[in-house]
């Protein structure tokens, strides 16, 4: 009787170690995952320490893990967090008819990235 209950405390540790094990890790991935901000520094060494994903002069945008947003910060370099969708280009460019103005549509004929451009629409 001792012998099963001795196995089944066993089973109970070394289970635990490994949810304890597997939910850490999950953790650290969640924490670890990059998110995008905006970075207001045109300094080429900032530049060169992440990989920028648009580049608008003083400003660029980057995905930052929680470790480099934190080092950047610490320098004094203002950033703010790009929600979702927040990225999206002024004048004429659209992604669908909804971003154009009335009487006009989306024409994705030369469409660059999936941008068209906004364009009258001609009466027939």
């Amino acid at each position: 009787m001792k012998y099963k209950q001795y196995k089944l405390m066993i089973f109970v540790i070394i289970s635990s170690i490994f949810f304890l094990t597997v939910f850490v890790s999950a953790q650290n991935n969640i924490e670890n995952t990059p998110e995008a901000y905006y970075i207001h520094s045109d300094s080429f060494l900032i530049k060169g320490l992440v990989e920028v994903r648009h580049d608008f002069g003083n400003v660029f945008s980057a995905d930052l893990s929680k470790g480099q947003l934190k080092a950047i910060q610490i320098l004094g370099i203002k950033t703010e967090p790009i929600g979702i969708f927040t990225i999206i280009a002024e004048g004429d460019l659209c992604r669908n008819d909804k971003d154009c103005d009335v009487g006009e549509y989306c024409d994705k004929s030369k469409a660059i990235k999936g941008m068209g451009k906004c364009g009258l629409v001609e009466n027939l």
